[in-house]
């Protein structure tokens, strides 16, 4: 292996030669040469053998071993320093009194004990001021980039997700320092976004649209929704687990409750986030108070709204009403068709609508997922 920068590491107890026949070896060999007695240094807090370290650049390149054999040593004391790439030499310099980015908690030797063939202190001043410089700019360069994502975010061409990748994308650090920013700012660009959409919402005096699809596992429902919404929204947005179903939620116009149960919320929320004229509905606590922004809701669930209903309070159907008169559309989804259903008081049960049934090509044994849905999403009057 051949190198035009090296460093010779030895304990001073165990040199070859004396130091003043090292030092016209040093001479002798290269270009340009230093070295400085390390009697400081601690090792685990326990003081380390005095030694030496001689650095040599040399203009060509020369072969460790034949390096090793003019020291008169192994060749596992020299270090190839070219292998840290152009600032190999650099680095050494900055080594020899520890000034070094991975030395600095230890001993700083004071550069006037280091013995060279050039101006030593002139050219480790060079490298700091340099190295300095650089992290300036790069702090500058990193300012600049952070400031771009956060105006990107600002305008809304990132959502908080996309802020976040964008920040992990400059540095891990970077993200960390600014992760409190990032919920500020998505903060108060909800409040803004919230405050803009419920005044619309008043202004036009219209209803949220609140769509409830219920039936068997495998049925389609969840692509059924999910057609719905791409009819009559830009935007939208299906809940997760029921640990945190709003995990993720940025203020889509359609929400879908996907596969609800009787357990996901707090009755008194549900009935809160489904009201049609509640615009100042919120999540509740557990999910972090956030702001429900949505012209449409749909739950996909296996059960109806009775049966729902029933499994929370037992039976009862005193108050069954206060979730009924929420809902715009309720549709019972089957294998081979989807029915607009309405509930019978005088039988307490949900009746079919066959004359505005359609085929059903959602469900899984179906492979054309597209199907006019005009008829079933009109709204109720």
């Amino acid at each position: 292996m051949k190198s035009r920068n090296i460093m010779y590491v030895q304990q001073l107890n165990r040199l070859p030669y004396p130091i003043n026949e090292l030092k016209h070896q040093a001479e002798l060999m290269s270009d340009k040469y230093a070295y400085i007695i390390h009697d400081k240094d601690l090792k685990d807090g326990i003081k380390s053998e005095p030694h030496i370290h001689l650095i040599m650049n040399f203009k060509n390149p020369r072969s460790l071993s034949s390096i090793a054999k003019k020291l008169n040593d192994r060749e596992t004391q020299i270090t190839n320093m070219s292998k840290y790439g152009s600032n190999g030499f650099n680095n050494s310099i900055s080594y020899l009194v520890h000034h070094s980015t991975g030395s600095i908690d230890k001993y700083q030797y004071d550069p006037a004990e280091v013995i060279a063939n050039f101006d030593y202190i002139k050219e480790l001043k060079k490298i700091e001021n340099e190295v300095s410089s650089s992290k300036k700019g790069s702090r500058i360069r990193e300012s600049q980039q952070v400031n771009d994502i956060f105006q990107k975010a600002g305008v809304g061409l990132l959502s908080i997700n996309q802020t976040r990748q964008e920040l992990l994308n400059i540095s891990a650090k970077t993200l960390a320092q600014y992760s409190l920013k990032i919920d500020r700012l998505f903060k108060e660009l909800s409040n803004i976004k919230y405050e803009e959409w419920i005044s619309n919402k008043i202004e036009q005096k219209e209803p949220i649209e609140i769509i409830w699809i219920y039936g068997k596992s495998g049925t389609g429902k969840t692509k059924l929704a999910r057609n719905i919404a791409s009819m009559n929204s830009s935007d939208s947005f299906i809940s997760g687990s029921s640990n945190d179903p709003f995990q993720g939620y940025e203020g889509q116009s359609c929400v879908i409750l996907d596969e609800l149960r009787p357990t996901t919320f707090n009755y008194e929320d549900l009935l809160r986030m489904l009201d049609p004229w509640a615009y100042d509905s919120m999540t509740s606590a557990r999910y972090k108070n956030m702001h429900l922004m949505a012209d449409i809701i749909i739950v996909t669930t296996p059960y109806n709204p009775l049966q729902f209903y029933q499994r929370i309070f037992n039976n009862k159907i005193d108050s069954f009403n206060q979730l009924l008169r929420r809902l715009s559309l309720i549709l019972e989804v089957q294998a081979d068709f989807i029915f607009p259903t309405t509930y019978s008081v005088e039988n307490s049960i949900f009746t079919k609508n066959y004359d505005e049934k359609e085929k059903n090509t959602f469900s899984m044994n179906q492979t054309n997922n597209h199907v006019s849905l005009q008829s079933l999403i009109t709204r109720k009057e």
